[in-house]
């Protein structure tokens, strides 16, 4: 089974913390009027989203490790944030290696680690961390600002990656594929760093 990564969202954790505890009810009614909402609950798995979104709004702990929680922190930071400039899926164990390989090999990049990054924090001040998928991880704005850094020696461009595109080399592909993502991550996390914000990432 494959990991993806997609649509990290910005927020900002302490304006997050707010509306866990808000007992906002037209948000409540709002969110259960998505798209969204409706598609997960048509789906054949045992979906019990709404009342997770009033477990979050309610400021209820959550001691279990339930999917349901995921999906309803997804509705709220859809419905209150917004995706990143750039949305990215990235295939765990393939693409995350080929990003990697080319960060050590062409950017000298020895201490940035995807796993670190995607996998390395929890949202356990009010959700416990999941076992199993879907997951969600928050990346705080300091951490962000140390990989801000290390992206500092990136330099790639438009052209770079059509070139990539269009070369006959099936060797390049793997380049092409990790150059997109570097790109898009690096200009995600400045984008994040620039406008003061926490990044929140999810896998499926």
């Amino acid at each position: 089974m494959w990991i993806y990564i997609n649509n990290p969202i910005w927020l900002k954790l302490n304006k997050a913390k707010e509306i866990f505890w808000s007992k906002d009810e037209n948000l409540r009614k709002k969110l259960i009027e998505t798209e969204r909402f409706k598609d997960l609950q048509d789906d054949s798995y045992n979906f019990r989203i709404e009342k997770w979104i009033e477990k979050i709004l309610n400021w209820e702990k959550i001691w279990e490790d339930d999917y349901n929680a995921v999906y309803a922190f997804e509705l709220i930071a859809k419905e209150i944030w917004e995706e990143l400039p750039y949305r990215q899926d990235i295939k765990f164990w393939i693409e995350t290696d080929y990003i990697d390989e080319f960060l050590i090999k062409d950017f000298w990049i020895n201490e940035f680690e995807n796993w670190e990054m995607f996998f390395g924090h929890n949202t356990d001040f009010f959700i416990p961390k999941q076992k199993d998928l879907p997951f969600l991880w928050i990346v705080p704005l300091e951490e962000l600002k140390k990989y801000n850094e290390i992206f500092f020696k990136v330099n790639i461009d438009k052209e770079q990656i059509e070139r990539l595109i269009d070369s006959p080399d099936e060797d390049e592909e793997e380049k092409w594929y990790a150059y997109e993502h570097i790109k898009w991550i690096k200009e995600n996390i400045e984008y994040c760093v620039e406008n003061w914000l926490d990044m929140v990432i999810f896998a499926y």
